[in-house]
């Protein structure tokens, strides 16, 4: 006899959801916290799958800061952006299906001060190659000497 299934049954695939939390700490000692929610891209998505089934695996090693101001697009494949600086991310696992990378950009660092910071992405590379995900800002942010960006970029299946 031939098992029928209810109708009622409706199939819903696991899907990436991301927010960024910053905290930006001026020279003056003002703190200000803005949390962000994320577009993971068409390829950040294709490299969970791949990463689960353990085929052409990759590592999403960065936080990738950019000077780039556009809304993400779902066919970004690297970091916009005439200035693209990356720091190596550290990677916990806060909560089940939750992932999260964190990092600390130095807005006095060679290569950073002077910029303005408009999007912060997750990438493969460090040359912003390799996009997983990425956030534009609300408004942009001067990097210079004495301002400190503190990044935990999580990404939940739901």
């Amino acid at each position: 006899m031939a098992m029928t299934l209810p109708v009622s049954i409706v199939e819903k695939s696991p899907t990436p959801r991301g927010v960024v939390c910053l905290e930006v700490c001026y020279p003056d000692g003002r703190r200000e916290v803005i949390v962000v929610e994320n577009r993971v891209v068409a390829q950040g998505r294709d490299l969970l799958l791949r990463n689960a089934i353990g085929i052409d695996a990759v590592s999403i090693d960065y936080v990738v800061f950019s000077n780039d101001a556009s809304i993400p697009s779902d066919g970004e494949t690297a970091m916009p952006g005439t200035w693209v600086f990356a720091v190596p991310a550290t990677k916990s696992r806060p909560a089940p299906r939750q992932v999260r990378w964190s990092a600390t950009l130095d807005g006095g660092a060679s290569g950073v001060a002077g910029n303005t910071l408009g999007s912060i992405g997750l990438c493969t590379s460090a040359n912003g190659a390799g996009l997983f995900a990425r956030v534009k800002l609300p408004s942009p942010i001067g990097l210079a000497a004495g301002v400190l960006i503190n990044v935990h970029y999580d990404v939940t299946m739901t």
